[in-house]
């Protein structure tokens, strides 16, 4: 009787987790530690693309891990560790690791600045790094992701998630 009592408190404890690891696959991840929260940056490129390459890269774990391992040449047991046991979502891998390859850094030199630097969003850190609006590393970022869509089997045109200039008329 014992036994059939603990296998049952095991297997509810079981059933638990596994809704609340379903639960959480379903939302946005956005307040892991190395997340750059979506809307700190509402105006942002890089911010734009964030709850939407969340949800691909939670759907789509091995083919995105794959993506940022042979494209961004991240080590697999770095995206990994972050996704899994750094708590990173997975746009801030992706982010991290292609911002990395852009600056001839490796990724983990940039995943190592991210957490201290979160506050500003994904576009002020990218800018940091040399990575900004109108630059040949910004526009090949912009060409990378639009690359990494077509791959996924999501055509991205870069014009649909670009931000209107500021002070731009509108219309009414």
């Amino acid at each position: 009787m014992k036994l059939i009592l603990q296998t049952a408190v095991a297997a509810t404890a079981l059933a638990m987790l596994l809704v609340m690891g379903a639960a959480r696959a379903q939302q946005a991840p956005d307040a892991a530690p190395g997340t750059v929260a979506e809307g700190e940056d509402t105006a942002g490129w890089i911010a734009a693309t964030v709850a939407d390459i969340d949800r691909y890269g939670t759907r789509y774990r091995q083919p995105f891990v794959d993506e940022v391992v042979r494209y961004h040449g991240a080590p697999r047991a770095l995206v990994v560790e972050l996704l899994d046991t750094g708590g990173w979502a997975p746009a801030d891998v992706y982010y991290a690791c292609a911002i990395a390859q852009l600056v001839g850094r490796p990724c983990r030199f940039v995943a190592n600045r991210l957490p201290g630097a979160k506050a500003g969003g994904w576009d002020a850190f990218a800018a940091g790094l040399g990575v900004e609006p109108g630059s040949a590393q910004f526009d090949r970022l912009q060409q990378g992701l639009a690359d990494s869509y077509r791959r996924w089997g999501r055509p991205l045109r870069i014009e649909e998630i670009v931000p209107a200039e500021e002070g731009a008329a509108q219309d009414d």
